[in-house]
This record gives structure tokens, sequence and C-alpha cells, in this order.
């Protein structure tokens, strides 16, 4: 659908994904060029020598930043994919999801395309069983959020105060994630502040936005980008749309 010869990844982490589409647009004789945009230098540095040591025929290049203000370091090219894998799109708040789609249509030149994942909405029971796995997986990853700040910012969360909570909010489509004091505690933030804690008051770490293909179609509004093509499961649980500029006569 796109003809594309240059992939550019968005958070590409450990590089895993795309190589599913590396593969295909090797065997089209399309493979000229692979992006990499990540945050962390060390997964972006071990993810481009292990791409270039297995697709030696292409042109690797790792950027370091953050897809939320760093995409013009991609530069310019044409006939390009960015793909943006994993639904870390539902991570994005309703004003920043439309900020970021107004900067993706920005970099994308008139023959790029987008890619984008997307988790779906699906039953309730299904997504909170889901945020509140038994072995505690993701209770374990919400909690390592106070581990983090304690070693980078110098804040002195007390772990064991906190427990998980997850729930689905229906109106806005998404799972939210906090974590639940479970008695009362300080936090001091370094510079003379401390936030008091009650037994029971939470602090939100995370929402999860679970997207209908209409919902994404009205994110889509005002962006100058437009749906290009739908593509789903057989269960219909997740999707991946693919995107593209609207003409410079049909933008907003």
């Amino acid at each position: 659908l796109t003809g594309a010869r240059e992939l550019v990844e968005l958070g590409s982490g450990a590089g895993r994904k795309i190589r599913l589409l590396l593969d295909a647009m090797r065997r089209r004789g399309r493979l000229d060029r692979c992006v990499l945009l990540d945050i962390n230098e060390t997964f972006l540095s071990i993810s481009a020598e292990a791409l270039a040591d297995d697709y030696p025929e292409m042109e690797v290049c790792g950027v370091v930043g953050d897809f939320l203000h760093d995409l013009g370091l991609v530069g310019t090219g044409d006939s390009r994919l960015f793909i943006f894998l994993a639904g870390t799109i539902g991570n994005l708040y309703p004003r920043q999801l439309a900020t970021f789609l107004r900067s993706v249509r920005a970099v994308l030149g008139p023959n790029d395309a987008f890619l984008v994942g997307l988790d779906l909405v699906k039953d309730t029971a299904r997504l909170e069983a889901a945020y509140n796995d038994s072995t505690g997986v993701t209770a374990e990853f919400n909690l390592n959020a106070l581990r983090v700040l304690n070693r980078r910012f110098g804040t002195d969360f007390e772990i064991d105060a906190f427990e998980h909570v997850a729930f689905y909010d229906r109106e806005r489509e998404w799972i939210e994630m906090r974590l639940r004091a479970t008695r009362s505690t300080s936090v001091s933030l370094g510079d003379a502040r401390e936030i008091l804690l009650r037994a029971g008051d939470e602090v939100r770490t995370e929402i999860s936005r679970k997207f209908t293909r209409p919902a994404f179609a009205d994110a889509l509004a005002g962006t100058g980008l437009e749906l290009l093509a739908w593509f789903t499961d057989p269960e219909s649980l997740f999707a991946s749309a693919l995107v593209r500029p609207m003409s410079e006569d049909a933008s907003p």
C-alpha cells in the first residue's frame, strides 16, 4: 500500500517487532534504510548494531530522542513508513494525542505513511484481568515507578506502603493505573517539600486508552492525517491503523 523504502520506528526499544516489516520489504527488494528513534541510548545502540548485522544491505541510523518532542530529529525523506507499535499511543492523554498526531503530520512527506498499533475496546472483565494479572507482573511494573523516582530524583517513597490498583473507565475508554497508600506515609521531594498521604489516598501513574475505529478516526480530525487502512486480528482485540497525510487542499 505504501511502497515504502525506508522504515522509521518511534520508540524502538529492543527492535524485535520491526523485523516482520523489514523482512517483507527485503522480499520486495525495497529495503534501503531504517531509522530508530528511542530515548534509551543503550537499547538503541544494541538494536541498531543487531539490525545492521542482520540486514547488511540496509543503512541503519539510530536517533536518541523522545517521540513526543524530537520527531524532527529523524530528518526528511520520501517513501518512508513511520511505525509506532505496542499500543504505546494509548498512554497519551487526549490533548497529548492530538499534539503528537500533528507533530507526526509535520514530519511526513507527501509519499510517507504512518502505521500505529492500537489496543481495542473489549470486554471489561478481560481488560481488568490483564492489568491485575494473577502473577503480579503489572503490579510490580507499577510499583517500580516509585523505585525509579527514588533512584533518579532522590525521593523517599516507601514502596511497601503502596498497592497496585487498575480498573477500566468505561466513559473515557481507558485503563487507569494507580498506586494506593495502604497506610499513612510521607514523601520527601528533596527540596524541603513533603507530600503527606493517608491510607486510601491514590496516585494515578498511567492510563492505557482502548480505541474503536470511529474513536481513532475522530482523533485524526484536524491533524492533517487520514485513515488509509485498518488491520485487526480475528477477534478484533488489537488493530494496526495505516494513516497518510491529507493532500494540502484537503487539510483543515
